[in-house]
């Protein structure tokens, strides 16, 4: 018998038959029901994920500063002011954001614990955005310098004590940090929570919060800076307008995410 592959081959396509349209339809149905499904899924799993990033990054940043500060009295210099070059707020989310020009006192206070330099965000310039600008402008440490100072709102959100007048600021951990090559090659960023909102489009940084001084118990209270700023807290901004810190975001992850 004489073996005849062509033929074979075409008695094989012709008993073979493609799917008719009920049957693709159903198909279809069924993927999307399965995508439907693992979306959210997915998504869930995203953000336990960024949560239990940004919880370990937290004590990471906080002890890497406590050990600076230690070791070599000197905290580093290089902060993001979270304030751009035309004097306002880093903020793309609409919020209200306090500016404070330091005085003197606090200058020096700053720069005992070796902040002499600052950058601002320069948003003419290529390349610019909110959190991951690449062109920023240095500032030395002077009383020309604007800085994001806390309210009293944001102070008590972040666990600070408000009641006796104390002045709180808050500098980013921008790419410019002298001391950042002790954490990681490249700022540690936040991803806020805000649905939709990317880090490209609000300033989402995480930073730490410093006490300048606070109000003096005369009669008629006055502004007594201290002899060198005080490291309180590792923090983090969120869409430009609010501070927390990492108890604040798991917080948001059993009632959000969850």
């Amino acid at each position: 018998m004489k073996f005849d592959l062509a033929a074979r081959i075409s008695r094989a396509k012709q008993g073979r038959r493609g799917l008719t349209l009920i049957e693709l339809i159903v198909v279809l149905v069924i993927l999307v029901g399965l995508g439907g499904l693992l979306v959210p899924t997915i998504s869930n799993a995203l953000s336990r994920t960024h949560v239990a990033t940004c919880a370990t990054t937290f004590p990471e940043v906080h002890q890497m500063i406590q050990r600076r500060l230690a070791e070599t009295f000197d905290i580093g210099s290089g902060f993001d002011t979270a304030v751009d070059t035309t004097g306002a707020a880093v903020n793309s989310s609409g919020g209200t954001l306090t500016i404070r020009t330091l005085d003197a006192d606090e200058v020096a206070a700053l720069q005992a614990i070796g902040i002499t330099e600052v950058f601002d965000s320069d948003p003419s310039a290529a390349g610019y955005n909110p959190t991951f600008s690449i062109n920023p402008t240095l500032d030395t440490v002077s009383t020309t310098t604007d800085v994001i100072q806390l309210t009293d709102a944001q102070a008590t959100s972040i666990f600070l004590p408000t009641d006796n007048g104390q002045v709180y600021i808050w500098l980013g951990i921008g790419r410019n940090w002298t001391g950042l090559s002790e954490l990681a090659p490249e700022p540690p960023t936040h991803f806020g929570d805000t649905n939709g909102v990317l880090p490209d489009q609000a300033y989402s940084r995480f930073g730490i919060v410093l006490q300048l001084g606070e109000l003096n118990s005369a009669a008629t209270p006055v502004f007594e800076a201290f002899e060198q700023a005080e490291y309180k807290r590792v923090s983090y901004s969120l869409d430009g307008d609010a501070f927390e810190t990492g108890d604040n975001h798991i917080e948001v992850y059993w009632e959000d995410v969850q």
